[in-house]
């Protein structure tokens, strides 16, 4: 019953959204208990721009990245109505995103990771939009141009240029030219940025220095049972999904196939990153998620089962409430 409910494309299940959401921030909300993460000493320049804006507001940060969090999940419906990744007229996609991002209290705060997804999902979209359209090289130039804002916010982002190079080549025939326009978008906004360094005097190998610190410094990450559980299921969930999507691929259009076979590479570059970059915490999950959620709800909107979807919803949502009672640090 509550899997039906959601599954419908109704405004009552935008604000049932909404209101979970609220409701699983609003612990964070009444706080001023700030988890530590690397990235709040070793900082990329947008985000210290950012993090200097807001100043030590805690409250504020944290109802900016609650917003950015909805625009994101709602931004994927716009993704999926543009493009018809998922037949149905659905906001599971926003309600697993939305949710399972709030789920983890220690992302329930300003941090670098939600404004990389931000832009992430714009570069998303333009790489889904080269399919059989013949002028794609301003997509392209976009698509790395958001990757490189995402990456100068949380600088793991940077290696999803890798994901967009391959998926290119996913959707239409290998063209040289493509795959230089789409790193020309990467290294403009860096180029300006070691231009502007350049050019006031500051030292160049600060630069690289930060880069290579957030992304190689050995970080000791203390995980708790509860995140075990959550972790275990949201992968349980992936490799059930994942069977099921490659068991029913075949049936879906060219076009489905095709997306699907971009986020395999954002997937794949997701669990590169997790692997290997020491630097990566919990943050990641808002990037990560992204891609995900797509397969996610390919499960739970075509699945003709009726016991094993509603069960595996419901106990997903059980479990998010359940994160609410872990309060120590992560």
């Amino acid at each position: 019953m509550l899997l039906k409910f959601f599954k419908q494309a109704l405004p009552q299940v935008i604000i049932s959204i909404i209101l979970f959401s609220i409701l699983l921030w609003v612990k964070s909300f009444c706080s001023d208990q700030v988890h530590p993460f690397y990235f709040e000493s070793i900082t990329m320049p947008f985000y210290s721009i950012a993090t200097g804006w807001i100043s030590s507001n805690i409250l504020i940060g944290r109802i900016i990245a609650f917003t950015v969090l909805l625009f994101i999940g709602f931004y994927l419906l716009r993704i999926n109505s543009k493009h018809i990744v998922i037949k149905q007229r659905t906001y599971l996609i926003s309600f697993f995103y939305i949710i399972l991002v709030s789920s983890l209290i220690t992302l329930q705060q300003f941090n670098p990771s939600v404004f990389a997804a931000f832009f992430l999902v714009f570069a998303i979209d333009h790489i889904l939009s080269i399919y059989h359209k013949e002028m794609v090289l301003d997509n392209l130039f976009k698509a790395g141009f958001y990757i490189a804002i995402a990456s100068l916010f949380y600088a793991p982002a940077i290696f999803y240029i890798i994901a967009a190079l391959l998926s290119v080549i996913t959707i239409r025939t290998f063209n040289p030219r493509e795959w230089f326009v789409l790193f020309f978008g990467l290294i403009t906004p860096w180029f300006f940025y070691f231009f502007y360094f350049y050019m006031v005097g500051n030292d160049l190998i600060a630069v690289l220095s930060t880069l290579k610190l957030n992304l190689f410094t050995e970080v000791n990450h203390e995980i708790i049972s509860l995140h075990y559980i959550f972790y275990s299921y949201c992968l349980l969930l992936f490799i059930i999904t994942g069977f099921y999507l490659v068991k029913t691929i075949t049936t879906e259009k060219i076009s489905v196939r095709k997306f699907h076979g971009v986020f395999f590479w954002f997937n794949l570059i997701n669990i590169s990153i997790i692997t290997l970059i020491p630097t990566v915490s919990f943050e990641i999950f808002y990037l990560s998620l992204i891609p995900i959620v797509f397969q996610y709800t390919h499960y739970f909107t075509t699945s003709n089962r009726r016991f094993w979807p509603s069960f595996l919803f419901i106990l997903l949502i059980l479990i998010s409430a359940l994160m609410q009672f872990y309060s120590s640090a992560g």
